[in-house]
Order: structure tokens, then sequence, then C-alpha cells
């Protein structure tokens, strides 16, 4: 495992650990000073929404926005790391990141768009289906598929490359948690369940942040204790030069 893919692995983890904490208390902050009207339509949620409101939730979606692009950087270190007859696992956990990102990152700058457009005091019409806080929005909906099932199909899939000593087990355990939680979120939101969403909630706060620090734990380790990784010698040359390779 080459020195770059551990180092980008080491501070992925540990910016996703900063972000996701942000955004926890970021949107704890909102809900406790600048709440979010209950939404009915698109014109009553605007008049009722203060100014004050659309800054602090938008700037807190900013981190949920970036965690989508460091989510694809730590899976790539990860693949790396996984054994030989592991990698498999780590693609499958690739292909459900990739759509996580595209999914979640397409309905945070579909939506920072909408809320300039709000700001702006610009048209309103047709845009109900493309703001986040409306729940039956498909731009929601896509968010929503992104952060729970393309996210927990991720770290469940990833979550059997972790083996060996006790903090290759905590990894292990912490992603099928945060796995679970991911699946549990997508089946709360289809069925209109809040408790299956409240553990979702809680699981992706708690337990991802957990994972993050303790990846991050893990490249530390491996940039403390790894070698360089020598590249092979190039045949052509060693030809071109003479030496006996045989």
């Amino acid at each position: 495992m080459s020195r770059l893919s551990i180092k980008l692995g080491y501070w992925s983890a540990v910016l996703s650990a900063i972000l996701t904490v942000g955004w926890g208390i970021g949107l704890a902050f909102v809900m406790a000073i600048f709440p979010i009207p209950p939404w009915t339509n698109l014109a009553g949620f605007v008049a009722a929404a203060r100014h004050a409101t659309l800054v602090a939730s938008t700037l807190t979606q900013i981190a949920a926005f970036l965690l989508g692009p460091l989510s694809l950087i730590l899976l790539c270190s990860l693949h790396d790391y996984a054994p030989g007859d592991k990698k498999i696992l780590t693609r499958l956990g690739l292909c459900c990141i990739i759509a996580t990102m595209v999914l979640g990152s397409q309905m945070y700058f579909v939506h920072f768009n909408v809320m300039r457009v709000i700001a702006s005091k610009g048209p309103l019409t047709g845009l109900e289906q493309f703001v986040e806080w409306n729940p039956d929005s498909a731009i929601s909906a896509s968010g929503v598929l992104a952060w729970t099932f393309f996210w927990g199909l991720a770290l469940l899939f990833v979550a059997p490359i972790f083996s060996g000593g006790r903090l290759e087990r905590r990894l292990r355990y912490t992603s099928v948690i945060c796995g679970s939680c991911g699946i549990f979120g997508a089946v709360g939101y289809m069925f209109e369940k809040p408790v299956l969403m409240f553990v979702y909630f809680i699981g992706a706060l708690v337990a991802g942040t957990t994972l993050y620090v303790l990846e991050s734990l893990l490249f530390k380790r491996l940039e403390n204790g790894a070698p360089l990784e020598v590249p092979l010698p190039d045949p052509c040359r060693s030809v071109a030069l003479g030496v006996d390779r045989t």
C-alpha cells in the first residue's frame, strides 16, 4: 500500500469525522435557534422561513455535501488496504459510494441553487420538487436514497475486509452497525416509520463519527509502520541494460 494512499485515507477519514460532527452540531443549532417551519407548500414555507434559517441550514448542508467526495477517497484507500481475495467487496462498496456521492451531491447542489432563488425573491413556480425540505419531493427522495440505502450497502460490503486485532474488530462491528442503520433509514423513509428514521439519524451521527475516527487510527498506524512501496523493476529496461533476470 503506497504512502500516498495511506495519507489520503487518513486525511479523508479525519475530515469526514470533523464534518460529521459539524453537521450534527449545526443541525442541532438550526433546530434550536433557527427552526425550519413545517412544510405545507413552497409559498407558505418561504413566507414562514426566516432568512437566518435559510443561511444557517445551508451552511450545515455544505458539510454533508463535502462528505460525498471524501467518502469516495476514503473507500479508494480502503480498496488498496483490503486483502487481494476481498477486493471484490471494496469494489462493490465503491460502486455504492459512487451512487451515494452522485445522488447526494445532486440533491445538495440543486437545493443550494433553489435557496439562492428563494433568497433573491425570484419566481417560485415549479420549484416544489427541488426543495430538500419538501418530504415528498423527488430531490429529497434522491438524497435519502443516497445516504441511507447506498451508504449502508457500501459499509456492509466493506466490513468483512477488517480482520485481525482489536482495532480491526471494532472497525468491522462499527461498519456493520452503520450499514444496518442506513438500511433502517431507507425502510423508515419508504414506509414512513419515524422510529427507524430516528435510529438511522443517531446511528449515522454517532457510529459514523466513531467509524471515521477508527479508520483514521488505522491509517495512522499504517503510516507509522508501513514501509515505502518499492516500484517493480521494468523488465524492458533490465534487458536493455543487459541484466540477466533468470
